[in-house]
């Protein structure tokens, strides 16, 4: 199904764009992929866009008037039949890939209910199916802690915040719930905990209780998510950024290794401290080779 979402977006996107070239304004006017197909698909040319095809693809009067307004006043080039046949192909693909998705939604909900009805309850059917998709099984998400079924799906910037110090992720395909993505900055990471940690237990009861459901834990959940909203109703202060990447430091720290006074090697340099007899390095210095010249002169 996300597989037939990318397919959806990238011909809608071209038929928009093709479309738009002769009727730009139907664009801003129509949200919907499907409508805006139905209507290239049933009409074609602007001047064949009728108040009676419009009502049966179920706009009402205002938004009747507008488009047809919009077609009138229209200020979009002229079209050829040929290429206006192409963009009608790719309208109807848009129509018959949404309808294989939403077959393919129903199915997923019916197999969901059967399978994982607690899971279902809590998380919504797609974003459940998401989840045991990621894990592997229902068996393996079952297994899972609640901390790594917040981030399930967020890996990289996981991985990302170890290595570079930021800010860890508070969430990854639970993003995708009503209450987290509807859900105010501030709050997203605890509502993301409180819906993980039930979602760990109903994913137990959905693989050891087969098919018993449990209420009790989505009026827990829905308590919890009261008492966070009401507590943190505003957002905290900011606080600095953990990056310490950003951060000067010194690669060798103190000592003789972290400045080199003298010569820069190969023999040219004037010796110093930390520098050998032969201008670099960092081995024994001019104090050892002025004690070598006047042992010379002695003998």
């Amino acid at each position: 199904m996300d597989e037939l979402d990318k397919i959806i977006n990238t011909i809608g996107t071209r038929m928009r764009e093709w479309y738009g070239l002769h009727f730009p304004e139907l664009d801003n006017l129509i949200q919907s992929i499907s409508l805006y197909a139905n209507i290239v698909r049933e009409a074609g040319f602007r001047t064949s866009i009728t108040g009676n095809l419009l009502e049966r693809l179920g706009l009402d009067e205002k938004r009747r008037q507008i488009v047809l307004q919009a077609a009138q006043r229209s200020r979009g080039g002229d079209i050829t039949s040929e290429n206006l046949a192409i963009i009608k192909q790719l309208a109807y693909q848009v129509i018959l890939q949404t309808e294989l998705r939403r077959i393919i939604a129903d199915h997923i909900e019916n197999t969901m209910e059967l399978i994982a009805p607690n899971t279902k309850e809590l998380l919504s059917p797609l974003v459940g199916a998401r989840m045991i998709a990621k894990a592997g099984s229902l068996e393996r998400f079952a297994h899972l802690s609640s901390s790594t079924v917040q981030v399930l799906g967020a890996e990289k910037a996981l991985f990302r915040s170890l290595k570079t110090g930021s800010s860890t992720p508070k969430h990854g395909i639970l993003f995708q719930h009503p209450l987290i993505h509807s859900a105010p900055r501030w709050q997203r990471g605890k509502i993301a905990r409180s819906v993980a940690s039930k979602a760990s237990i109903a994913a137990r009861i959905d693989l050891y209780r087969t098919g018993e459901k449990d209420v009790s834990l989505s009026d827990k959940l829905k308590l919890r998510i009261n008492e966070i909203q009401q507590k943190y109703s505003q957002p905290p202060p900011e606080r600095p950024s953990r990056n310490f990447r950003s951060r000067p430091f010194n690669r060798f720290g103190p000592g003789p290794r972290g400045r080199r006074v003298g010569g820069g090697g190969k023999g040219r340099g004037k010796g110093g401290r930390y520098s050998d007899d032969r201008g670099g390095g960092y081995g024994r210095g001019t104090k050892f080779r002025s004690n070598k010249k006047k042992k010379r002169r002695q003998d």
